[in-house]
């Protein structure tokens, strides 16, 4: 295993970067349950020249789904839920959908429901910066009649999926999800600084501000402004220190109930007999006879990144406040002699 390989990676990377002057990002590698690395390299705000460190929140963005996932599988844990129960008899915009959508098909988007994101995009009169929310989304999602197509069909990534398990975490627990995954997932580990941005209003200490440039100004930077507070889909503010105590204990379960963290990488059939690469919340691959679980997000200017190789007890955790420094390693490399 070529651990030196990420190592090089991140270290190249921040040399791309002004410390003093621009936004950056903070990294980790975890292996055997100990941080081997941390690098915390660029400014968290622009304005007030703060640098970046572990204890700075980013904006997670899609790397949230895992954490609604957990939450989703807890509630099944405890028969409160099934993964084959039809949504359409827990949340009420769902009703006029003509197929039966599962639970299950939310978790591995194989239900067809289309990407509210398309549907923002063509509204016209509304602007980019438009705030939005998730009763907005649960709007929108009650006026799609049309499925893109039949659940369990094929796979096709769709942020409205984990809008609907955030309601039906709501509904069925009786509780705000944020409230939920605090109590079951936050709490229990230790993240103590780990929440939800879900009020547009609320002043959150060590928020970390995503920046943005124009192509032909590659170091003129703009603020890029933060009109969502979905959660479900996005939505964790999270830093390095809190994320390590996920990685750690997602290796080596000792809090969490034994059967949820395998249930967050199974692998299921379509309709077809094929599998499908995404678990539950989880990115699936595998590289030889590694078997790798990942995902990435993108929102606004945050670009994020985590990866596991479950077999090596080995974590990455990566976070940007720029675009411009999009996760794009190659973990074939991991696993090539040095």
């Amino acid at each position: 295993m070529n651990i030196d390989y990420i190592i090089k990676y991140f270290n190249k990377r921040k040399t791309r970067i002004n410390p003093d002057k621009e936004p950056g990002f903070s990294s980790a590698i975890i292996h055997n349950g100990q941080v081997i690395y941390e690098l915390n390299h660029g400014l968290a705000s622009l304005e007030n020249e703060i640098p970046l460190s572990s204890s700075y929140l980013y904006y997670l963005a899609s790397v949230s789904k895992q954490f609604t996932a957990t939450c989703v599988l807890n509630l099944v844990n405890d028969k409160r839920l099934k993964l084959s129960q039809d949504i359409r008899d827990i949340v009420k915009e769902t009703k006029h959908f003509k197929k039966k959508i599962t639970v299950q098909n939310l978790l591995n988007h194989t239900s067809g429901i289309p990407d509210y994101f398309q549907y923002f995009a063509c509204q016209l009169g509304r602007h980019p910066s438009d705030y939005f929310e998730n009763a907005d989304i649960l709007k929108v999602l009650s006026n799609i009649y049309s499925l893109d197509f039949q659940p369990n069909e094929k796979f096709s990534y769709s942020n409205s999926n984990y809008i609907i398990l955030t309601q039906i975490v709501k509904l069925i627990s009786g509780i705000s999800f944020s409230k939920y995954a605090k109590k079951i997932i936050f709490t229990p580990l230790g993240m103590k600084n780990t929440l939800f941005d879900n009020d547009r209003y609320k002043v959150i200490k060590n928020r970390v501000y995503s920046y943005t440039t124009q192509s032909n100004k590659p170091r003129k930077y703009r603020v890029e402004l933060k009109n969502s507070c979905t959660v479900g889909d996005g939505g964790v503010l999270s830093n390095i220190n809190d994320l390590v105590k996920w990685e750690i204990n997602f290796h080596d379960n000792k809090i969490l109930p034994k059967n949820i963290i395998r249930r967050l990488t199974n692998n299921l059939k379509l309709t077809n007999g094929k599998y499908v690469n995404y678990g539950n919340g989880l990115f699936l691959k595998d590289v030889g006879k590694y078997k790798l679980n990942f995902h990435g997000g993108a929102f606004e200017g945050f670009r994020t990144y985590n990866l596991r190789v479950s077999s090596m007890n080995l974590s990455v955790i990566y976070l940007s406040n720029s675009p411009s420094l999009v996760f794009n390693f190659d973990p074939s490399f991991i696993f090539k002699k040095k």
